[in-house]
């Protein structure tokens, strides 16, 4: 996996895109619900034989076959984990990276005594961990480290004036950083970008002006570019940076202001979800392949528009959440009740509501489980189709429906 898969909602490079899962692109059924009782979960990992679910102050192991707890690590708040073969990895405060391999015996993965707030958690990138630290102001320094996890030592470490105010980008080329630096009327947005042995590469800025303040956000990396959403007060634009030169491939005004949004990259296609919608972009060129405008929904169900992806399928969370073909935008399956969707893992979707854990599967699959709801759409005439214990056909045309 090389820190790429499984991982929480992300990859090292912030993809969202999980190539090795079949996904779910014909419908779900709900086939796991193992009850970990109260507390809202923020990240589940998924490996290979747990589902490792992270609340506001610890993380719990699930097994993925029995449904069973089979262990609990209190951790600070705020943490945020990463799965890499096998191996979880979180911040432990100022002081360090720990990590665990049979859970019951986690250690110190560096010794480093950190100077600043960490930004964003962990990212794992092949046998490297990077971690950014927030200064908090222009009189102290921040770093990004790098950590060999086998050597358990510092491979890189490079001062960032304010620090790194959100999770690092790594691909095999690129570092990805974004820091902010405060000016008068308003703050400096940087986006810098360094190769892996520390070397920096370019950097572009969006300056506040007249009180305002401006901002320019790294999304993802991919196919030779980082993705950018660039802001100010009246316009949010998606941005392609050319990733060796940082010159402007293309930029692209969205019809939107982007208050909270997510974004998937699946192969040519960049994806971006807010509460309302989902529009797809050539990744190459930044014209407009298809927009999904989501039906009224309870807004206050799901706090973020957070998206999930394997080749046959976009899953976005919601009320309802639905399941979109990644080529077309065509709606796949819908699940009227609020889910936040963490991940796509082999033919699993991995979700959460009101503090409990789901866990669905395709409804084509062969290991399937009890016969409950199913939300899908008729592949002969698209018609939407209200929850079936197991529909046979299709009300609006008679056409058989392939559920099986």
């Amino acid at each position: 996996m090389n820190g790429d898969w499984p991982q929480a909602g992300y990859d090292s490079a912030n993809t969202s895109y999980n190539p090795n899962a079949t996904g779910v692109p014909n419908g779900v059924n709900l086939y796991a619900d193992p009850h970990i009782g109260y507390g809202e979960i923020h990240d589940v990992l998924v490996s290979s034989e747990e589902y490792i679910v992270v609340r506001d102050s610890d993380i719990i192991g699930i097994d993925r076959t029995t449904e069973e707890q089979t262990w609990r690590k209190f951790v600070g708040t705020g943490v945020q984990p990463v799965l890499s073969e096998e191996i979880i990895y979180y911040m432990d405060g100022f002081h360090g990276l720990e990590s665990a391999a049979d859970r019951a015996e986690w250690h110190r993965s560096s010794t480093i005594d950190f100077s600043g707030m960490p930004a964003g958690g962990v990212v794992v990138h092949g046998d490297i961990a990077y971690v950014g630290l927030y200064a908090g102001s222009e009189h102290d320094l921040g770093h990004l480290y790098a950590l060999d996890i086998s050597r358990r030592t510092v491979t890189l470490d490079f001062g960032v004036s304010w620090g790194v105010s959100a999770r690092p980008l790594i691909s095999d080329s690129a570092i990805v950083i974004s820091t902010r630096t405060g000016m008068i009327g308003g703050f400096e947005s940087l986006l810098e970008v360094y190769s892996p042995n520390g070397d920096h590469l370019w950097t572009r800025s969006q300056p506040g002006e007249g009180g305002l303040s401006k901002g320019l956000e790294p999304l993802t990396i991919g196919n030779g570019r980082v993705y950018a959403h660039q802001w100010d007060k009246d316009t949010d634009r998606l941005v392609a940076y050319a990733k060796e030169t940082g010159e402007v491939d293309w930029r692209r005004k969205l019809p939107f202001k982007w208050d909270s949004a997510e974004t998937v990259l699946i192969r040519d296609i960049l994806y971006l979800a807010d509460n309302d919608r989902v529009l797809a972009f050539n990744s190459h060129t930044g014209d407009g392949v298809w927009r999904y405008e989501r039906a009224a929904q309870n807004t206050t169900a799901v706090s973020t528009p957070q998206m999930a992806a394997s080749l046959e399928s976009l899953c976005v969370s919601g009320a309802p959440a639905v399941g979109l073909n990644p080529d077309t935008g065509d709606v796949l399956w819908q699940h009227d009740d609020p889910l936040r969707v963490h991940a796509v893992v082999d033919d699993e979707l991995v979700a959460s509501r009101d503090g409990d854990l789901l866990v669905f599967r395709d409804t084509g699959s062969s290991s399937g489980s009890d016969p409950t709801q199913v939300f899908l759409r008729c592949q002969n005439c698209n018609a939407s189709l209200e929850p079936y214990h197991d529909p046979q056909h299709c009300p609006e045309c008679g056409a058989a429906l392939d559920t099986k």
